[in-house]
């Protein structure tokens, strides 16, 4: 029984040495309201200080306490309509392809007006939150996190934690789809949902007996108020047949 008991608690406990275990891994495709770091260097200078003129007057235009991260501040929005406004290149389509899809049109689009140029594109809204038994979020510079990587990154789980009924929630255009993801057994490598996409909410709800640990106070509290009405009952009980 004990046995079975910890299986439940620990990740990959099928896991065996010398395995290769294919990952089925698929880009994370640009939507709307997603920030891309985008970095274009030439050999002409007066370009360099153009785009860093255009994003220096965004950070001016900006007043939200939100925007507290110089990643996110130095980055350009992809907006409602799926498409990011660059000086000199104006509207470019961003939202359905991958960052590195993006890059590289975007790359050809510069080398096209401006020789012996480099683009370097970044997602930088790369945030993952937590909730149930752990409650935190977690922002990643980088494309591609999966959720053992963003676990890791929040120092794990607690034992308490049900790790065999994980469920992502994903946002898909206007509404939430419910992922289940089980975290104890090596098959989730080659999960289609290993990898996580951004703004993704993951919810680590309590085994059976956290969800026991949490109501047995109010078993206790509901069984010493029941005692106590016995008591008296019986006391009250008693003194009435005395005085007869």
């Amino acid at each position: 029984a004990l046995t079975s008991c910890s299986k439940k608690i620990l990740y990959l406990n099928d896991l065996q040495p010398d395995q290769n275990l294919p990952i089925n891994f698929s880009a994370y495709k640009l939507k709307p309201y997603d920030y891309l770091y985008i970095n274009i260097q030439t050999t002409d200078q007066e370009v360099n200080n153009l785009f860093s003129q255009f994003l220096q007057n965004q950070i001016n235009n900006i007043s939200n306490p939100n925007y507290s991260n110089s990643n996110l501040l130095y980055s350009y929005m992809i907006n409602d309509s799926g498409y990011i406004y660059l000086p000199l290149f104006g509207k470019i389509k961003a939202a359905g392809l991958t960052v590195e899809q993006f890059e590289k049109k975007l790359q050809s689009i510069v080398s096209g007006v401006l020789a012996n140029s480099v683009v370097k594109v970044r997602l930088v809204s790369f945030r993952v939150y937590f909730i149930g038994e752990v409650n935190t979020s977690i922002i990643f510079y980088k494309n591609h996190v999966n959720i053992l990587e963003a676990i890791s990154r929040i120092g794990g789980v607690p034992y308490s934690a049900d790790k065999r009924h994980v469920y992502v929630l994903r946002r898909q255009d206007s509404v939430y789809k419910v992922i289940t993801i089980n975290l104890t057994t090596k098959n989730v490598i080659k999960n289609k949902n290993f990898f996580l996409q951004p703004n993704d909410i993951i919810y680590f709800k309590p085994r059976k007996v956290r969800i026991f640990q949490l109501n047995i106070k109010d078993y206790f509290i509901f069984a010493s108020a029941v005692s106590s009405v016995l008591s008296l009952t019986t006391l009250i009980i008693t003194l009435i047949n005395l005085k007869k």
